[in-house]
């Protein structure tokens, strides 16, 4: 055995994302979250709610800009999660979230 060979790790795929999630903050001109936002997902990737076939809304907020958004997803229990589209939303929208148990925060800790 070559001892030079670069060694190759294989990485878990916690989550997937679709073109629609990027679209949803470029089109709110919020694009410069998109790591963030994605950060935070990956963050949560194994305590996200199972859905089954619907889709449902968790929330979140990036802290240094202030600015809250909701991603959709899907996570049927068989797959990895899928997060079908994020979009900014007002702090009132953020606060239901909260009262509802649906913030990143709340699976960060699970």
């Amino acid at each position: 055995m070559d001892m030079d060979l670069e060694q190759k790790y294989i990485e878990e795929i916690k989550f997937v994302v679709t073109e629609w999630f990027f679209d949803g903050l470029d089109d709110s001109g919020h694009e410069d979250i998109t790591l963030e936002v994605v950060d935070a997902i990956d963050r949560i990737s194994g305590n996200i709610p199972i859905t089954g076939d619907r889709f449902d809304t968790i929330y979140g907020v990036v802290e240094s800009k202030g600015i809250f958004y909701a991603v959709d997803y899907v996570n049927n229990g068989e797959d990895v999660p899928l997060m079908l589209f994020a979009s900014v939303v007002d702090s009132d929208r953020y606060l239901d979230a909260i009262n509802e148990n649906k913030t990143i925060k709340n699976y960060e800790s699970s």
